[in-house]
C-alpha cells in the first residue's frame, strides 16, 4: 500500500485522465448509438426535417450539438462521428480534471480517487453509446459543480437546449435528494434555478424550432405514452439487472456508507421507478442520477476521503474482472471492447458497419442499423 501512495503522489493530471479513460475503456469499450446517422441528419438540416417519416423527430430535442457542428464547419458523417467522439473525451477529461484539482492536496491518495469514478457505470455508457449523451454529461457535470454561480445558469440553459428532459429529471433528483437531506435552503434555492434555467432553454429551442417550422412528430413524450405498456414489460423482466447496472460496483460503497447518502439512495429508487418509462433503462438511469452523484460523492470531501484505500482498490479489481452490464428493452449486453477493431478497419475501408451487431433487435424500430458508405 505505501508502494501505491509513493506511486499516487507522482500522478500529473494527463496521467490522472489517462488512467481514468484506459480504465472506462477497457470496462466497456467503444461503440456508437445506434441512431448515430439520424442525429447526424439534424446537424445536416437544423432549418427543417430532412425525412419525411417521423422517425428522427424526437432528435430535434437533442438540438445543441448538432448545431455546434454545424456551427464549426463539420460537414459529412465521418466529421460528425469524429465530433462526437471527441466531445465524450472532453468530457471524460474535463471531469478529470476538475477531480484532480478539486483533491489537489490529496497527493497520497490521488490514484485510489481516480479508482473510485471507474467504478460508476454512467462513465463508461458515455463511450459505450458515443453520441449525444457526451455533451449532455459534459453540461450535466458543468452545471452541477457551478450551482451556485452563474456559470451554472449558463450551462444548464444550454443543457435545455441539448437534452432538456433528462436535465429536468436529473436537477428535479437532486433538488429533491437535498431537501430529503435537510440542506438549507440556499443550497434548495441554487439547485432550483438551475432547475429552471434548463426549462428556459428548452423553451427557447421550442421557440427556435417553431420560427423555423420544425414540428416535431413523434417526440418523447409521445414515446413514452405510445409504448409504455411495453416499456412497463421490459422493466419487469429485468429490474434485477436494471437495478444493478445503475451503480454496479458502486453499489456496496454507497450502501456501506448509507447513513451520509440516503439521499443519493432516495434519488437512486425514484429513477429506478422512473425508468419503467423508457426503454434504455440504464442509460436513463444512470443519466439523470449523474448530477447527484457527483453531489453526494464526489463533491462530498469527507466521504470520499474517508473510504478506506484498501476496500476502493478491492471494488476496483472485482470491477475489471466482472462484466460490465448495460440493460436496453429488457435485454442485457455486455462489453464491445472485441468488437472494436473489427469495426475501425471496416469503417476505414468504407463497408458497412452494423451498430445492432452486438444487440437484439425486438422492438428498436427507431434506430438506424448501420452507418452508410
Amino acid at each position: 500500500m505505501k508502494a501505491i501512495e509513493r506511486v499516487s503522489s507522482k500522478i500529473t493530471a494527463l496521467l490522472f485522465v489517462i488512467l481514468l479513460f484506459a480504465a472506462i475503456v477497457y470496462k466497456g469499450g467503444i461503440w456508437y448509438m445506434p441512431n448515430i446517422f439520424n442525429q447526424y441528419l439534424v446537424s445536416a438540416n437544423l432549418m427543417h426535417k430532412p425525412l419525411s417519416g417521423s422517425d428522427p423527430d424526437y432528435l430535434y430535442e437533442n438540438y445543441l450539438e448538432p448545431l455546434l457542428f454545424n456551427l464549426v464547419g463539420g460537414e459529412g458523417l465521418g466529421a460528425y462521428l469524429l465530433f462526437t467522439l471527441l466531445t465524450t473525451l472532453l468530457f471524460i477529461a474535463l471531469f478529470g480534471v476538475w477531480l484532480y484539482r478539486y483533491y489537489a492536496d490529496e497527493e497520497e491518495k490521488r490514484l485510489f480517487i481516480i479508482l473510485v469514478p471507474t467504478l460508476f457505470p454512467v462513465f463508461s455508457y458515455s463511450l459505450y453509446w458515443v453520441g449525444m449523451d457526451g455533451m449532455t454529461l459534459m453540461l450535466l457535470f458543468l452545471s452541477t459543480i457551478n450551482y451556485r454561480n452563474a456559470f451554472g445558469i449558463f450551462f444548464a440553459v444550454l443543457l435545455g437546449m441539448q437534452h432538456a428532459s433528462q436535465g429536468v429529471a436529473a436537477f428535479a433528483l437532486l433538488l429533491g435528494s437535498i431537501a430529503i437531506g435537510g440542506r438549507d435552503f440556499e443550497e434548495l434555492k441554487s439547485v432550483g434555478r438551475i432547475l429552471l434555467a434548463v426549462v428556459a432553454g428548452k423553451i427557447l429551442l421550442a421557440i427556435w424550432l417553431h420560427l423555423n417550422g420544425i414540428d416535431i412528430v413523434m417526440d418523447r413524450a409521445r414515446i413514452m405514452r405510445d409504448y409504455l405498456d411495453a416499456h412497463i414489460g421490459y422493466w419487469r423482466e429485468s429490474y434485477v439487472a436494471i437495478l444493478y447496472s445503475i451503480f454496479a460496483l458502486a453499489w456496496p460503497m454507497i450502501l456501506l456508507y448509507y447513513r451520509k447518502l440516503y439521499p443519493l439512495i432516495a434519488a437512486s429508487a425514484v429513477a429506478f421507478l422512473f425508468v419503467m418509462s423508457v426503454a434504455d433503462e440504464s442509460r436513463v438511469a444512470a443519466l439523470i442520477l449523474f448530477p447527484s452523484t457527483i453531489y453526494w460523492i464526489f463533491m462530498n470531501r469527507s466521504l470520499l476521503l474517508g473510504i478506506p484505500r484498501l476496500f476502493i482498490l478491492s471494488l476496483f479489481v472485482l470491477n475489471l474482472l466482472l462484466p460490465m452490464l448495460f440493460v436496453w428493452e429488457g435485454q442485457s449486453y455486455t462489453s464491445v471492447l472485441e468488437r472494436d477493431l473489427p469495426a475501425l478497419v471496416d469503417l476505414l475501408e468504407g463497408r458497412r458497419v452494423d451498430l445492432m451487431s452486438p444487440f437484439e433487435r425486438g422492438g428498436k424500430w427507431h434506430f438506424e442499423i448501420s452507418l452508410p458508405r
